[in-house]
């Protein structure tokens, strides 16, 4: 995988708002959805092992000049979740496997962010440490986590959970990005599994239009 584009326009995207965006791996397919339309699909065969997800900061350590808040943050390990356009939910995603508003997939969710003040996993199987970074009582859902654009962040501990090898996932959230924090490179996250490899999702406003990326 180069470097894949999901273009984005005003008519699929919000700045100043609530949108949905979703990484779905497929095989050799990675999809990149925005408000639940399909804007990237590109061949991607790289393998992954154990490391970190780092949230609003360049893989390179510089600092990422992302700004603007993130809510409801989901990890499906071993599971291509979106394949074709779907209708984002209207609701915060579900917290059991249990009757309701279930998630036939949840078993397989390694990490899900609820942001209410704390970054508890509500899955319980990662720790995780922000720096710098604080709560917005204006979430998607309740409250979120905000970042301003300048030394603040969000990492995971190390874990054999980041091990996806060649397999299916799917990494999803809402995000509100301030149009004060668009230009080129505003990292949303990066995973890394050692050495120099790593996968950088971010996005690029800098030339008028605007581009998803995902690189390595």
């Amino acid at each position: 995988l180069s470097t894949p584009q999901g273009n984005f326009s005003t008519s699929n995207f919000g700045w100043n708002a609530w949108n949905h965006i979703a990484f779905s791996r497929q095989g050799t397919n990675m999809r990149i959805f925005l408000n639940g339309v399909l804007i990237n699909n590109s061949t991607m065969s790289t393998s992954f092992g154990n490391g970190v997800l780092t949230w609003a900061k360049r893989y390179t350590g510089t600092a990422s000049t992302l700004q603007g808040y993130y809510d409801d943050f989901r990890i499906t390990k071993g599971v291509a979740r979106y394949t074709q356009a779907f209708t984002p939910t209207a609701v915060e995603f579900p917290t059991s496997d249990g009757v309701g508003s279930a998630d036939p997939n949840y078993g397989s969710v390694i990490s899900l962010m609820k942001f209410e003040d704390n970054y508890t996993d509500d899955k319980g199987l990662l720790t995780w440490t922000g720096t710098n970074t604080s709560f917005n009582s204006s979430g998607k859902f309740g409250k979120a986590v905000e970042f301003n654009a300048t030394s603040d962040r969000l990492d995971s501990n190390t874990s054999s959970l980041w091990t996806w090898g060649t397999n299916d996932y799917t990494i999803e959230m809402w995000v509100y990005w301030n149009s004060t924090g668009a230009g080129s490179y505003r990292n949303l996250f990066f995973t890394e599994a050692g050495g120099t490899e790593y996968l950088q999702y971010y996005i690029d406003n800098s030339g008028g239009g605007g581009n998803f990326n995902v690189y390595n």
